[in-house]
Protein backbone atom coordinates (compact mmCIF):
# COMPACT_ATOMS: atom_id res chain seq x y z
CA UNK A 1 0.00 0.00 0.00
CA UNK A 2 2.81 2.41 0.90
CA UNK A 3 4.38 1.76 -2.53
CA UNK A 4 1.21 2.71 -4.40
CA UNK A 5 0.72 5.72 -2.14
CA UNK A 6 4.26 6.90 -2.97
CA UNK A 7 3.61 6.44 -6.69
CA UNK A 8 0.42 8.50 -6.40
CA UNK A 9 2.24 11.28 -4.54
CA UNK A 10 5.02 11.31 -7.16
CA UNK A 11 2.52 11.53 -10.01
CA UNK A 12 0.47 14.28 -8.35
CA UNK A 13 3.31 16.56 -7.33
CA UNK A 14 5.86 15.93 -10.07
CA UNK A 15 4.40 14.41 -13.24
CA UNK A 16 0.96 16.01 -13.23
CA UNK A 17 2.23 19.63 -13.27
CA UNK A 18 4.56 18.78 -16.17
CA UNK A 19 1.81 17.05 -18.14
CA UNK A 20 -0.69 19.79 -17.36
CA UNK A 21 1.71 22.52 -18.50
CA UNK A 22 2.50 20.64 -21.70
CA UNK A 23 -1.15 20.03 -22.51
CA UNK A 24 -2.43 23.53 -21.81
CA UNK A 25 0.31 25.69 -23.34
CA UNK A 26 -0.46 27.01 -26.81
CA UNK A 27 1.79 29.31 -28.80
CA UNK A 28 0.69 32.94 -29.16
CA UNK A 29 1.55 35.06 -32.19
CA UNK A 30 1.02 38.80 -31.70
CA UNK A 31 1.05 40.52 -35.10
CA UNK A 32 1.58 44.25 -34.65
CA UNK A 33 1.34 47.03 -37.23
CA UNK A 34 3.93 49.71 -36.54
CA UNK A 35 3.60 51.17 -40.05
CA UNK A 36 2.25 54.66 -40.66
CA UNK A 37 -0.35 53.17 -43.01
CA UNK A 38 -2.97 50.48 -42.62
CA UNK A 39 -1.86 46.98 -43.57
CA UNK A 40 -3.81 43.76 -43.97
CA UNK A 41 -2.19 40.90 -42.09
CA UNK A 42 -2.44 37.43 -43.61
CA UNK A 43 -1.94 34.01 -42.07
CA UNK A 44 -2.22 30.44 -43.32
CA UNK A 45 -3.86 28.95 -41.43
CA UNK A 46 -5.66 31.84 -39.79
CA UNK A 47 -7.14 34.01 -42.54
CA UNK A 48 -6.54 37.75 -42.42
CA UNK A 49 -7.23 40.99 -40.57
CA UNK A 50 -7.08 44.70 -41.31
CA UNK A 51 -4.61 46.35 -38.93
CA UNK A 52 -4.58 50.09 -38.51
CA UNK A 53 -1.50 51.85 -37.19
CA UNK A 54 -0.47 50.54 -33.73
CA UNK A 55 -3.07 47.78 -33.83
CA UNK A 56 -2.34 44.12 -33.08
CA UNK A 57 -3.90 40.82 -34.05
CA UNK A 58 -3.55 38.08 -31.40
CA UNK A 59 -3.54 34.49 -32.66
CA UNK A 60 -3.74 31.63 -30.17
CA UNK A 61 -2.47 28.37 -31.62
CA UNK A 62 -3.66 25.02 -30.36
CA UNK A 63 -1.17 23.26 -28.04
CA UNK A 64 0.70 20.04 -28.79
CA UNK A 65 -0.42 19.78 -32.41
CA UNK A 66 2.33 19.56 -35.05
CA UNK A 67 1.66 22.47 -37.36
CA UNK A 68 3.28 24.70 -39.93
CA UNK A 69 2.18 28.09 -41.15
CA UNK A 70 2.95 31.42 -42.77
CA UNK A 71 2.33 35.04 -41.80
CA UNK A 72 2.78 38.14 -43.96
CA UNK A 73 1.48 41.66 -44.62
CA UNK A 74 -0.54 42.99 -47.55
CA UNK A 75 -0.41 46.63 -48.57
CA UNK A 76 -2.66 49.12 -50.37
CA UNK A 77 -5.69 46.83 -50.24
CA UNK A 78 -9.30 47.54 -51.05
CA UNK A 79 -11.97 45.05 -49.98
CA UNK A 80 -15.73 44.98 -50.36
CA UNK A 81 -18.07 44.17 -47.48
CA UNK A 82 -18.07 40.58 -48.71
CA UNK A 83 -14.30 40.34 -48.23
CA UNK A 84 -13.28 40.43 -51.90
CA UNK A 85 -10.78 42.89 -53.36
CA UNK A 86 -7.19 43.51 -54.37
CA UNK A 87 -3.83 44.42 -52.82
CA UNK A 88 -0.68 45.87 -54.35
CA UNK A 89 1.50 43.33 -52.53
CA UNK A 90 0.88 39.98 -50.88
CA UNK A 91 -2.57 39.53 -52.42
CA UNK A 92 -4.06 36.08 -51.77
CA UNK A 93 -6.41 35.50 -54.67
CA UNK A 94 -8.43 38.62 -53.86
CA UNK A 95 -9.61 37.35 -50.47
CA UNK A 96 -9.54 39.20 -47.13
CA UNK A 97 -9.45 35.83 -45.38
CA UNK A 98 -6.46 34.17 -47.01
CA UNK A 99 -6.71 30.51 -47.95
CA UNK A 100 -3.86 30.51 -50.47
CA UNK A 101 -0.32 31.85 -50.65
CA UNK A 102 0.30 35.49 -51.40
CA UNK A 103 1.39 37.04 -54.69
CA UNK A 104 4.92 38.44 -54.87
CA UNK A 105 6.22 40.70 -53.47
CA UNK A 106 5.81 40.09 -49.75
CA UNK A 107 8.04 39.55 -46.71
CA UNK A 108 7.21 36.21 -45.11
CA UNK A 109 7.36 34.61 -41.66
CA UNK A 110 7.29 30.82 -41.61
CA UNK A 111 6.98 28.57 -38.57
CA UNK A 112 7.05 24.89 -37.64
CA UNK A 113 5.74 24.02 -34.18
CA UNK A 114 5.42 20.97 -31.94
CA UNK A 115 7.13 18.57 -34.30
CA UNK A 116 7.42 14.97 -33.11
CA UNK A 117 10.65 14.07 -31.30
CA UNK A 118 11.78 17.69 -31.16
CA UNK A 119 11.61 19.96 -28.12
CA UNK A 120 12.28 23.11 -30.18
CA UNK A 121 10.03 25.22 -32.39
CA UNK A 122 11.37 26.69 -35.61
CA UNK A 123 10.70 30.14 -37.09
CA UNK A 124 12.24 31.85 -40.11
CA UNK A 125 12.05 35.06 -42.13
CA UNK A 126 12.02 34.77 -45.92
CA UNK A 127 12.54 37.13 -48.85
CA UNK A 128 12.13 34.29 -51.33
CA UNK A 129 8.81 35.88 -52.36
CA UNK A 130 10.26 39.39 -52.47
CA UNK A 131 9.92 42.28 -50.03
CA UNK A 132 7.10 44.69 -49.27
CA UNK A 133 7.91 45.96 -45.76
CA UNK A 134 10.37 45.49 -42.91
CA UNK A 135 9.64 42.94 -40.24
CA UNK A 136 10.91 41.78 -36.84
CA UNK A 137 10.25 38.44 -35.16
CA UNK A 138 10.64 38.92 -31.41
CA UNK A 139 10.63 35.76 -29.26
CA UNK A 140 8.97 36.19 -25.87
CA UNK A 141 10.73 33.55 -23.81
CA UNK A 142 9.19 31.96 -20.72
CA UNK A 143 12.47 30.27 -19.87
CA UNK A 144 16.14 31.16 -20.15
CA UNK A 145 17.64 30.26 -23.51
CA UNK A 146 20.96 31.79 -24.53
CA UNK A 147 20.67 30.56 -28.13
CA UNK A 148 17.45 32.47 -28.87
CA UNK A 149 17.48 35.90 -30.44
CA UNK A 150 15.35 38.23 -32.53
CA UNK A 151 15.11 37.85 -36.31
CA UNK A 152 15.21 41.20 -38.10
CA UNK A 153 14.77 42.73 -41.53
CA UNK A 154 14.78 46.52 -41.25
CA UNK A 155 16.55 47.60 -44.45
CA UNK A 156 14.89 50.05 -46.84
CA UNK A 157 14.79 47.52 -49.66
CA UNK A 158 11.98 49.23 -51.58
CA UNK A 159 13.97 52.45 -52.01
CA UNK A 160 17.13 50.62 -53.05
CA UNK A 161 15.41 47.93 -55.11
CA UNK A 162 17.03 47.27 -58.53
CA UNK A 163 14.99 48.78 -61.34
CA UNK A 164 14.38 45.36 -62.88
CA UNK A 165 12.68 44.18 -59.68
CA UNK A 166 10.62 47.27 -58.79
CA UNK A 167 6.87 46.71 -58.85
CA UNK A 168 3.91 48.49 -57.21
CA UNK A 169 3.96 47.66 -53.51
CA UNK A 170 7.52 46.44 -53.17
CA UNK A 171 10.56 44.68 -54.60
CA UNK A 172 9.89 41.50 -56.55
CA UNK A 173 11.90 38.35 -55.93
CA UNK A 174 14.48 37.47 -58.61
CA UNK A 175 13.14 33.92 -58.84
CA UNK A 176 9.76 35.14 -60.13
CA UNK A 177 11.18 38.06 -62.11
CA UNK A 178 13.68 36.01 -64.12
CA UNK A 179 12.16 32.54 -63.80
CA UNK A 180 15.49 31.35 -62.39
CA UNK A 181 15.31 29.72 -58.97
CA UNK A 182 18.43 27.58 -59.25
CA UNK A 183 20.57 29.40 -56.69
CA UNK A 184 22.15 32.68 -55.60
CA UNK A 185 22.40 35.57 -58.07
CA UNK A 186 23.58 39.19 -57.80
CA UNK A 187 19.96 40.12 -57.11
CA UNK A 188 19.48 37.55 -54.33
CA UNK A 189 22.79 38.75 -52.87
CA UNK A 190 21.24 42.23 -52.70
CA UNK A 191 18.43 40.81 -50.56
CA UNK A 192 20.85 38.82 -48.41
CA UNK A 193 23.14 41.78 -47.77
CA UNK A 194 20.13 43.94 -46.89
CA UNK A 195 18.63 41.39 -44.49
CA UNK A 196 21.18 38.73 -43.46
CA UNK A 197 18.70 37.01 -41.10
CA UNK A 198 16.33 36.14 -43.97
CA UNK A 199 16.41 33.49 -46.68
CA UNK A 200 17.01 35.04 -50.10
CA UNK A 201 16.49 32.18 -52.58
CA UNK A 202 14.50 28.90 -52.47
CA UNK A 203 17.26 26.31 -52.12
CA UNK A 204 18.84 28.28 -49.26
CA UNK A 205 16.00 26.99 -47.10
CA UNK A 206 17.12 23.42 -47.75
CA UNK A 207 20.52 23.79 -46.09
CA UNK A 208 20.07 26.80 -43.81
CA UNK A 209 19.25 26.34 -40.14
CA UNK A 210 16.01 27.88 -38.95
CA UNK A 211 16.06 29.88 -35.75
CA UNK A 212 14.89 27.58 -32.97
CA UNK A 213 13.21 28.35 -29.66
CA UNK A 214 11.82 26.42 -26.68
CA UNK A 215 8.29 25.15 -27.22
CA UNK A 216 6.96 27.51 -24.56
CA UNK A 217 8.05 30.59 -26.54
CA UNK A 218 5.50 33.11 -27.83
CA UNK A 219 6.25 35.49 -30.69
CA UNK A 220 5.69 39.13 -31.55
CA UNK A 221 5.80 39.94 -35.26
CA UNK A 222 6.22 43.65 -35.95
CA UNK A 223 5.50 45.19 -39.35
CA UNK A 224 7.69 48.28 -40.01
CA UNK A 225 9.58 47.76 -36.75
CA UNK A 226 10.81 50.65 -34.64
CA UNK A 227 12.49 50.65 -31.26
CA UNK A 228 10.03 53.12 -29.74
CA UNK A 229 7.07 50.72 -29.87
CA UNK A 230 8.62 47.38 -28.98
CA UNK A 231 7.65 47.68 -25.32
CA UNK A 232 3.95 47.97 -26.19
CA UNK A 233 3.36 44.24 -26.32
CA UNK A 234 0.18 42.33 -25.52
CA UNK A 235 2.21 39.25 -24.59
CA UNK A 236 4.65 40.95 -22.22
CA UNK A 237 1.94 43.11 -20.65
CA UNK A 238 -0.25 40.10 -19.85
CA UNK A 239 2.76 38.34 -18.33
CA UNK A 240 3.36 41.30 -16.02
CA UNK A 241 -0.30 42.14 -15.36
CA UNK A 242 -2.40 38.99 -15.91
CA UNK A 243 -5.48 40.43 -14.20
CA UNK A 244 -5.59 43.71 -16.11
CA UNK A 245 -7.14 44.11 -19.57
CA UNK A 246 -4.37 44.58 -22.11
CA UNK A 247 -6.32 45.53 -25.22
CA UNK A 248 -7.49 49.07 -25.91
CA UNK A 249 -6.55 50.22 -22.43
CA UNK A 250 -4.02 52.55 -20.86
CA UNK A 251 -2.07 52.04 -17.66
CA UNK A 252 0.77 54.39 -16.70
CA UNK A 253 1.17 55.59 -20.31
CA UNK A 254 1.18 51.99 -21.52
CA UNK A 255 -1.41 51.64 -24.28
CA UNK A 256 -2.08 48.64 -26.49
CA UNK A 257 -4.63 48.82 -29.28
CA UNK A 258 -5.45 45.30 -30.39
CA UNK A 259 -8.24 43.30 -31.93
CA UNK A 260 -9.90 40.58 -29.83
CA UNK A 261 -7.79 37.42 -29.55
CA UNK A 262 -8.58 34.90 -32.26
CA UNK A 263 -8.31 31.14 -31.77
CA UNK A 264 -6.06 29.64 -34.41
CA UNK A 265 -7.82 26.97 -36.49
CA UNK A 266 -6.36 23.47 -36.51
CA UNK A 267 -4.15 22.64 -39.49
CA UNK A 268 -5.92 21.04 -42.44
Amino acid sequence: MRFFFSIAIFFYFFLFPIIFTTITHGTIFEIHNNCRDTVWAAAIPGGGRQLNTNQSWIMNLKPNIPQQGQIWARTNCSFSKSGHGTCDSGDCNGQLQCKSNGTSPYTLVGYSLNQINNDRNFVHLSLVNGFNLGMDIIPILSESDDSSREIRCRADINTNCPDTLKVPGGCKDPCAAYDDCSGPTPETNFFKQSCPDAYSYPSEQDHAINYSYPRTTNYRIVFCPGEATLRHSYITYKALHPNRPACNSSYRSYTINCLPPTPHPPPP
